[in-house]
């Protein structure tokens, strides 16, 4: 892996020198040719509209334009290609291949192929955007110019981050990535501003259908499930009126291989005498602070999904006269993921540990417990019901030849549904009185031993074989998320005297917004969960056991694989839940799992702003610029409540020393609110050193809000296991993040599609927002301190909560090139983004708080074949290695506090052959070499997480009219 990585880095700097020299030679080669007198379009063209007639030579070329009629993958890098160009800042597009028809089947999947965005995946699936190093809730993500509602709950990502899973790609005609900032942009996006469009029908005149279905099937659990999409749009009345309904159905039945370790305990009290012989941690140049790294658990898991999306848009649209046009849209998502997720592991307490032995970075490769150890069995639940409706007016109207008003007004809704709280659910059966080993050595999966597994019998080779089971855990945990999204925008545009000299355009207007989300925890965890914990009731009777097998080739990519136990016990989840329901109500009559809401929290945000900016044009030493200047100013003003549970006393649970239960009275409303204005100047400069060569330079300051969850004011208490209490909190007095961006971009365009391209940028970002920890007592509804039943004195929680913090700089490189060989067909498109920030993790120093999450290298390679009937694709995506999360190492052991994930390449492949005009077949295949996802801790020998996803294929029928 270190071999490939070094040279794909490579491949990459040579790309960045190559793109270089080209562009200076290219420019030298072109200096002497006449300007066209023409200059840029001062509005970026609309995929949907620009894919269809393309030019069959360049405008640059001087020669006259002749339109034909052009789909598949030359239309779309032809159209991405001249949105790029004719922007006025840096900008990257992606453009539908057909209508209804992104190069991916994945938005997100699509938007990696853009230089420097890369993504996170979700059972395989591109969710979550990071964008020059910055993650999801750093990148505005807008639909038609608008913000709109998202179901993101704290589990998944940030409560701010688009989750590009909820929303079908046949729904969108194209996608722009602004990584400069113009004053006319919504705020908020440090790392870009990203704008979804959906087609309208006055893009597409006349009649015009488009539809497709297709079998999708999944190699890991060996079966498909169908999808079809269809697009359907008409004009009338000499084009006045226009209608366009679009539908999606999607369903994916997939399963994914997984291990897992769910953190690493730092330092949790270990004896010293368990540890190397009784010598210790000791101090080495790598571990100065002499460190004691424990894993938490290591389980074998494997999860099966049933995704469905079902989504639609509805758009009218009226002309009455050529001076106004009015378009009413609506657009609906929803996304279904059915989980169950079978598993088996053990979960280890360092003050119970022996014969620990540690490398030089104080990681214990080598471990065993046998107080207090058990093996337990999991049926688990991850499910998510996601609905989404977005709606808008737009009345554009052209005043007179020199002004244009667009008045927009929209209102979107998204909702999670909490499932009665039971989104989130693990029931688990096992026993107790093992003596477990875990090891780890060269392997990326480690290994355990010492559980149960007969050679011979009825369950052979089966982890636990026919030892009795007994009830343990019982969790229902699950978020209720809901989000309400109104704004409203008033838009002028004042054409000037001339487009090429002087004042070319001014542009100003307002802008209001309100966003409420209310977003409630459901759990029943230290109350009913732990009802049944101690290992003390056998497994009702009624409840069959079985066995589950995840078959010999389980991780079988991941090294170390061949180790691991693929055959446990195992149930089925609700039944248990449902038979210990039925037993502990002879008891306790009215016993119930059934989770209470622990606590919530309502954010309404309400921005007012305004903006201003001015297009000149001119020429500078004798050759054509643009330039843009403007300044936009909002105003924030955010009022924060929350339901607090009141907690009673910390309690001890029978016969179970592995944690704490509490007990509590009810809940209460805590509030809190915050305010502030922001100015942000913006600059951008266009240079058209030649008809093909462009020089761009962009300066601007941005920003990104906390987090609605940051500004919570509510206590949660989060860990209650003996010597680890943690809990957390939210802070409403954060402030925005704020960054000052530089952009210099160098851009050659030649032939019909080609270009080269190479850019730099520079960001400052200061008021971070870090999680500081403190140790401490949490009080209880009394206002007295929580009492640690085990020492009888008040509890000392790690309480973790968000504050503004470090500034960062990011600073970096950039290059693109796309060629077509001639008409020959094939073409390629390349491009890498190298970048670095001036915080970094350093694991060898656990006070570290601070380093950027997301930042890495990445590249891209595309390989396409257009002509005649048949079109190809293959396209290999790679991120190298990078911080996923971090969080302070926890003061009393409790929890996780880093996440990296290893690089990864992954590749695709498509293929069309068009029978017709009107009708064509197509193949499509992602992650054909089944590459895992693997994620580690402090040290790459800190394993932490690996999934097999498996590698998809998908065949299917597409018509169009």
């Amino acid at each position: 892996m270190t071999t490939t990585r070094a040279a794909i880095r490579a491949a990459i700097r040579a790309a960045l020198g190559y793109g270089s020299a080209s562009c200076w030679a290219m420019m030298a080669a072109t200096g002497a040719v006449a300007q066209d007198g023409t200059g840029a379009a001062n509005s970026e063209p609309s995929a949907a509209a620009a894919q269809n007639k393309t030019p069959t030579t360049d405008a640059q070329n001087g020669d006259s334009l002749a339109e034909v009629v052009v789909s598949g993958i030359r239309s779309s890098i032809t159209t991405a290609r001249a949105i790029k160009r004719n922007s006025l800042g840096i900008v990257d597009a992606i453009a539908p291949e057909d209508i209804g028809k992104l190069p991916d089947t994945n938005l997100a999947e699509s938007l990696q192929r853009i230089t420097g965005v890369s993504i996170d995946r979700s059972g395989g699936e591109g969710a979550f955007i990071t964008v020059r190093g910055f993650g999801p809730e750093f990148n505005t993500v807008l639909v038609n110019g608008r913000q709109i509602a998202t179901p993101t709950d704290p589990s998944q990502a940030s409560g701010r981050a688009f989750s590009f899973d909820t929303l079908a790609s046949e729904l969108v005609s194209g996608v722009e990535v602004y990584k400069s900032s113009t004053a006319r942009l919504q705020s908020g996006g440090v790392g870009s501003t990203v704008n979804i469009k959906t087609a309208r029908p006055f893009d597409y005149p006349g009649f015009k259908f488009s539809g497709s279905v297709d079998e999708n099937y999944e190699k890991n659990s060996s079966k498909s499930a169908p999808e079809a999409s269809f697009l359907v749009s008409d004009t009338f009345a000499d084009g006045q009126f226009g209608a366009l309904l679009s539908g999606s159905y999607q369903r994916r039945k997939d399963r994914l291989n997984q291990a897992q370790t769910d953190g690493w305990i730092v330092n949790g009290g270990t004896p010293a005498s368990a540890i190397n012989g009784g010598a210790g941690v000791a101090k080495t140049a790598s571990n100065p602070q002499g460190n004691l790294f424990v894993p938490q658990n290591f389980d074998n898991k494997v999860t099966f999904e049933d995704r469905e999306r079902i989504g639609g848009t509805l758009v009218l649209q009226y002309r009455p006269s050529d001076n106004l046009t009015l378009t009413s849209d609506t657009l609906y998502s929803r996304f279904t993921n059915t989980t169950d997720a079978r598993s088996f592991g053990h979960w280890f307490t360092p003050s119970n540990l022996s014969n620990v032995v540690t490398d030089a970075n104080g990681t214990a490769t080598d471990l065993t417990q046998g107080v207090g150890m058990a093996s337990d069995f999991h049926d688990k639940k991850f499910d998510k019901k996601t609905d989404l409706v977005a709606s808008g007016l737009n009345a554009n109207w052209n005043i007179s030849d020199r002004v244009n008003l667009s008045l927009d007004g929209s209102y979107s809704s998204a909702k999670e549904d909490p499932n009665g709280g039971a989104e989130s659910e693990l029931a688990l059966l096992g026993y107790s009185g093992q003596t477990i080993r875990y090891q780890s050595d060269g392997s990326i999966l480690p290994y355990t031993s010492g559980f149960v597994v007969p050679a011979s019998g009825p369950n052979a080779g089966v982890a636990g074989g026919t030892h009795p089971l007994f009830e343990h855990v019982m969790l229902y945990r699950g978020y209720g998320v809901e989000d309400k999204v109104g704004q409203l925008h008033a838009d002028f545009t004042y054409k000037g005297d001339s487009p090429t000299e002087g004042l070319a355009n001014l542009r100003w207007g307002g802008f209001f917004s309100r966003d409420k989300k209310d977003t409630s925890l459901y759990s029943n965890d230290g109350g009913t969960g732990c009802a049944t914990c101690g290992y003390n009731n056998p497994a009702p009777s009624s409840v069959p056991i079985g066995v589950f097998n995840a078959g010999s080739d389980f991780l079988s990519g991941v090294s170390g694989s061949n180790r691991l136990t693929t055959q446990w016990l195992t149930f089925n989840g609700q039944q248990l839940f449902n038979a210990i329901t039925n037993e502990q109500g002879v008891t306790t009559p009215g016993f119930t799992f059934a989770p209470p809401r622990v606590n919530n929290s309502v954010v309404i945000e309400r921005v007012f702003g305004g903006y201003l900016d001015a297009e000149f044009a001119g020429s500078l030493a004798g050759k054509r610029f643009t330039s843009v200047v403007g300044v936009r100013v909002e105003n924030t003003v955010a009022d924060i409540s929350g339901l607090a549970t009141q907690f009673v006393a910390l309690t001890k649970l029978a016969n179970d020393a592995t944690q704490y239960g509490v007990s509590t009275s009810g809940t209460t409303t805590v509030s809190g609110s915050t305010h502030y204005t922001d100015i942000l100047p913006t600059m951008s400069f266009r240079w058209d050193l030649t008809d093909a060569f462009i020089a761009r330079f962009a300066a601007s300051e941005t920003m990104t809000r906390p987090t609605l969850e940051q500004l919570s004011p509510v206590t949660t208490l989060v860990t209650l296991r003996p010597g680890n209490f943690a809990a957390a909190s939210g802070n409403p007095d954060l402030k925005p993040f704020r960054s000052n961006n530089l952009d210099l971009s160098l851009e050659y365009y030649y032939g019909q599609s080609n270009y080269v391209s190479l850019g730099f940028f520079y960001k400052n970002v200061s008021n971070f927002i870090v999680l500081n920890q403190t140790t401490g007592p949490v009080n209880n509804a009394s206002k007295a301190p929580l009492i640690d039943p085990g020492t009888g004195l008040p509890a000392q929680f790690t309480v973790t909560a968000p504050q503004n913090g470090p500034s960062a700089v990011v600073t970096g490189e950039e290059a693109a090139i796309q060629h077509s060989f001639g008409e020959t067909g094939f073409g390629v498109q390349l491009n890498g983004t190298l970048a670095t920030s001036d915080k970094k993790l350093n694991p060898a120093d656990l006070s570290n708080k601070f380093a950027l999450t997301g930042l890495s290298n990445s590249a891209n390679a595309v390989v396409f074949y257009d002509k005649h009937s048949f079109e190809a694709r293959a396209a290999v995506n790679w991120r190298d290695t990078f911080l996923q999360y971090l969080s302070p190492p926890p003061l009393n052991g409790a929890g996780q506090a880093v996440t990296q994930v290893r690089s990864r390449y992954q590749l695709d492949a498509s293929a069309t052959y068009h029978i017709s005009k009107n009708f064509a077949v197509f193949a499509e295949g992602a992650n054909l070499t089944n590459t895992p996802v693997l994620k580690y801790a402090y040290y790459q020998n800190q394993f932490l997480y690996a999934e097999d996803s498996g590698l998809r294929i998908k065949l299917g029928f597409r018509a169009g009219f």
